[in-house]
Parts: C-alpha cells; structure tokens; sequence
C-alpha cells in the first residue's frame, strides 16, 4: 500500500461514510482526475477529495 494510504481511506471512511469498496472507487478515479497542481497541505489534499467523491456520487 502507498505510504499515507491508510489515513487516506480512514478519511473517506469517517467523513463520508464509505466502505471498503467504495474507497477503492474513489481512489481509483482520484488516479484518472489528478489534480492541476502539487497539493502543499493536508487541507488541500481533503479538498481534492472530496472533489472526487462528489464526482464518484454523480
């Protein structure tokens, strides 16, 4: 697993409710809708994804 992957899943877990698979989706399209710039923050990082699980919802 890629170091931070974890805490990443723990954060769609907790704040959107997302199980196993479904956090497996939303990494999965995080790869095809890469962000425009280098995120410098955490906070940044949160944002974009939850970017992408509003586009994974849609």
């Amino acid at each position: 697993m890629a170091p931070g992957a974890s805490s990443i899943k723990a954060y769609l877990s907790e704040t959107w409710g997302l199980g196993s698979s479904c956090t497996d989706g939303v990494l999965l399209l995080g790869t095809a809708v890469e962000p425009m710039k280098l995120l410098s923050s955490e906070a940044e990082g949160k944002a974009w994804l939850d970017t992408v699980v509003a586009a994974y919802t849609q």
